[in-house]
């Protein structure tokens, strides 16, 4: 993104292509020597839950807040990563690494938004029109930013709550021949995805 806008202003749509080739090729690349690193799929998992601790944050905010700015999601990103990456050599329990690598990134996230520049507001204007996100958005009522989050995360929860009752009733049907047992979690699970 931040090279886009410097070759929106150099270059033609052709070289716009070839160089966002060559990203997703640094990145391939980037992913394979990463994964020589790896030596049990624990450690994949690990290093797929810093990826989230660095970049979950502001990206979520993102989505929630009309003042995030791509320089603090940048900032965030660099934040979070680099901490990922320093710990490695560091002898912390690895809760207290994720805790630390999302601070790193909100540190960051803010640090960027502070000293970035803004997004302009046309553009903050025109994506709340046309999407209507859920937040604290430009036009939306005072109160009704923490009010529909509130909904969105009950009906996201209600979502997952069904899901997980849905498949725990069928196992408990099917492998365990608790039918009784498994018909109330179906039935719950049922009733929470209405």
């Amino acid at each position: 993104e931040l090279a886009r806008g410097v070759l929106l202003l150099l270059a033609s749509a052709r070289r716009q292509i070839g160089v966002a080739r060559l990203a997703v090729l640094g990145f391939g690349v980037g992913a394979v020597l990463v994964s020589f690193q790896i030596d049990t799929i624990e450690q994949a998992w690990k290093w797929v839950a810093a990826l989230g601790a660095a970049l979950g944050a502001p990206t979520a905010l993102r989505w929630v807040w009309w003042r995030v700015n791509a320089a603090g999601e940048l900032a965030a990103m660099a934040a979070g990563l680099g901490t990922a990456l320093a710990l490695n050599w560091a002898s912390l329990p690895y809760e207290t690494e994720l805790l630390v690598i999302a601070g790193a990134s909100l540190l960051g996230l803010a640090a960027g938004m502070l000293w970035g520049p803004p997004t302009d507001p046309a553009t903050i204007r025109a994506f709340a029109a046309d999407i209507r996100p859920v937040g604290f958005w430009p036009g939306a009522s005072r109160g009704g930013g923490a009010r529909t989050i509130a909904v969105t995360a009950l009906r996201w929860l209600g979502v997952v709550g069904g899901s997980v009752a849905l498949l725990a009733g069928v196992h408990r049907m099917l492998l365990l021949g608790e039918l009784a047992v498994g018909l109330v979690w179906l039935i719950g699970g049922g009733l929470a995805l209405i």
